[in-house]
Formats: structure tokens, sequence, C-alpha cells
């Protein structure tokens, strides 16, 4: 191939790259141990409809501390799922989601991620993992004052024991493999707790975050630009998130919030396609990569309300897997993007 000829190829790649925009997934709970209702859908049941959706990330294999504990048993049913996964084109986000103020203080924090960082990365070699989730909102219960925008919002024993867990899982990983990136960040709008983080000489591949339809409130700009009191000052999160650490985005978990749409499944999937399309269009200005809905089934084994109407499909016995107005949503839009961008290239 000449240089004329490459440089046109590398153009078409580039501009093909720039079309593919936001990369849609779902976010779910078949850990390990996996939470109910998954485990009777199972992994065959997942993938259906994943694939259904054209999702090709899931975030749903959460690893806590007790994972190693559970034996070879919890090892081939890990190993089973990320095959099953690449089988099926679709890439697993592996979350280590240990509970740091479990611990003593940072040093025992940091020494028992190492090891279950170690220890999940040897069960998974040779797996090609891309994506690892270090911790799920650690921020959580440290926010002692304001909303968690500054690094000095948390209380820093607790703060400690996450800054030792962060470092331990990843480290305890890079002990076995470099390949792979790292997903760290925060809840909502929490992130002074990362900010603390990357002060305190953190760095990480994907600046992770989630964000429910709570937070937006009555604001009709794109979900997580346009946010703040009433009469206060606003804020936009995926700018605050891209200037700070510039690392792409990625968002773990987006989803609506059910008491905010009365519990009215029409309204949350309304909600969902309006998501979708703003931040695809708003995608390639904060270089927000990836984006998981949270999440797959209900849950309506759990008491509180928040959780049991989260799903895209149903999770009630006799119906586990069937659809919702949000999977009827979400697979349309899908489809619709598909169409569109086949069109869009035969042109």
């Amino acid at each position: 191939m000449n240089v004329k000829l490459l440089t046109i190829a590398l153009i078409s790649l580039a501009v093909s790259a720039l079309n593919a925009g936001l990369t849609f997934g779902l976010a779910g709970h078949s850990g390990f141990p996996a939470q109910s209702p998954y485990p009777t859908l199972g992994f065959d049941g997942e993938i259906v409809r994943l694939k259904d959706l054209k999702m090709t990330v899931y975030r749903s294999a959460g690893l806590t501390w007790e994972f190693p504990s559970l034996g070879e048993y919890a090892q081939d049913k890990l190993r089973l799922y990320v095959d099953k996964m690449h089988a099926a084109g679709i890439e697993p986000i592996i979350v280590l989601n240990p509970a740091p103020q479990e611990k003593m203080g940072e040093t025992d924090a940091y020494n028992s991620a190492y090891n279950l960082g170690r220890y999940v990365a040897q069960t998974l070699a040779g797996k090609g993992i891309k994506y690892w989730e270090i911790g799920n909102e650690f921020d959580i219960g440290m926010v002692i004052a304001n909303d968690g925008h500054l690094p000095s919002d948390y209380d820093t024993t607790k703060y400690k024991k996450a800054r030792g867990t962060v470092k331990g899982l990843m480290i305890g990983i890079r002990s076995v493999t470099t390949f792979g990136k790292f997903l760290v960040g925060a809840s909502g709008t929490h992130w002074g707790f990362t900010q603390r983080l990357y002060n305190d000489g953190v760095r990480w591949d994907y600046t992770k975050f989630h964000w429910y339809s709570k937070n937006d409130r009555t604001s009709t700009a794109p979900p997580a630009t346009d946010f703040g009191p009433d009469g206060g000052l606003r804020y936009n999160l995926l700018k605050i998130l891209r200037d700070a650490f510039h690392r792409p985005l990625f968002c773990t978990e987006v989803g609506a919030s059910p008491e905010q749409f009365d519990y009215d499944d029409t309204k949350e999937a309304a909600w969902l396609k309006r998501l979708m399309t703003d931040w695809t269009s708003v995608a390639s200005t904060y270089d927000l990569r990836f984006a998981c809905i949270y999440e797959m089934l209900d849950q309506p084994e759990k008491s509180e309300p928040l959780q049991k109407d989260r799903g895209l499909f149903r999770g009630d016995a006799g119906h586990i897997g069937e659809d919702k107005p949000q999977a009827v949503a979400v697979r349309v839009w899908m489809n619709n993007t598909a169409l569109n961008t086949t069109s869009t290239t035969a042109e």
C-alpha cells in the first residue's frame, strides 16, 4: 500500500472510531455469589438479553472479600462466566468490591486488597480482561461536610481505609498482569473523593462515575451537565471529571430513579431514551466512552423500594427476564442507532 492509500485508510479508521460514539452496556448482579433473581436467569439467559439489546459491555461480576474463601467452585464459575461472555462478543467488567471499612486501618485494608486483587488476577490469568473496576461507591458513608464536592468533605479515617483498598487492589492485579484498564471514581456528585485520591498520587485509566436521574432535578440539559440547587451554583459533572483528571469517562451505573417517576415504567423508559440520545450527543465533547444502564433485572426480594424497580426486565417469580417498557425503549433506541449507522456507512 502506498503512502497516499495508507493515509486515506488511517483517516477512514479515525472517522469510523468517531462515528462509533458512546458504547452502552448493562449493569447487573450476577456476581460471585450472585444476587437473586440472576441465578434463575443464568449466564446464558443474561447473554440472550444483552445480545437482544445489542449490548457489548456487561458490568456484573462483583467480587468481595469473601471471594477467595469460596474456593475452586467460585473460581471455576467466574472463569466460565468470562468465557461465555467473550464467546458471545461481550466484554465483562470485573468489579472488585470489598468493604474497606471492615478493616482495622489503611495498612490492613491495603494488604487484604492486594491479596484479593492478586487472587482474582491469578484466577483470570490469560482471559484478557479489559476492564477492572476498582471499588464500588467507596465514597458512600464517608461525607462529613457539604456535598462531597471537596476532598476535605470526607472523614479522614474512613478515607484512608478506602485509599489503601484502592491501591492494594490495583497493585495486586498488576503483580500478575499488565493487561486491562483500571476504572476508579465515585458515585453521583461525590467527585471530591476522586479528587482526594488523585491528590494523593493515585492514578487510573478511566475515570468512572455513577449517575441517576434524581440528581438532575428539573434540568432539561443532558443528564449530569447542569444540576445544582435552584438559584445556586450549577455544575457539569462530565466537564468537572474531564478537566480534573484528563482521563476518558466510564459511567458504570446510570439509571432512572423510580421514586422520581412515581414508579411509572413508561416514564422511566422515556428518561432512559432521553439519556441515551443526550449523552451520545455530548460524548465526544467530554470523552465519555461507555455507560452501563442499571440494571438488567428487577430485584423484588429486596425490601428497599429504591432497589426493586430498577430493571429493564422483570425479576418477579414466574416472569424473570420478561420485557418491561424500559427494555422495549432501549431496544428500539439501539436498533435505530444501528440502522442509522449502517445507512450512514452505506452512503
